[in-house]
């Protein structure tokens, strides 16, 4: 049983830890992701995660990362530059 946590949805960094805290608090599992948050965004996430985690990253979050990068390159290709 996990959780999804968006920080932007649920109160920022505070929020998501405070979610945190009760999920732990009652065994249940946590998964960071993100909304449609800009470049910026994501790399805030991608960053908090990394603190909240440290070196015990279980499994992926969903992060977007991936399909970001790849409009951004899709972009720039046909945009020729």
């Amino acid at each position: 049983q996990y959780i999804i946590l968006k920080p932007s949805f649920v109160g920022g960094f505070r929020g998501t830890k405070e979610w945190i805290s009760l999920a732990e608090k009652h065994q249940i599992g946590w998964w960071i992701t993100s909304a449609l948050e800009s470049n910026i965004g994501l790399n805030a996430i991608a960053h908090y995660a990394a603190k909240v985690y440290g070196p015990n990253v279980e499994m992926p979050q969903g992060l977007g990362t991936v399909s970001s990068l790849l409009i951004t390159s899709q972009c720039h290709w046909k945009s020729g530059g």
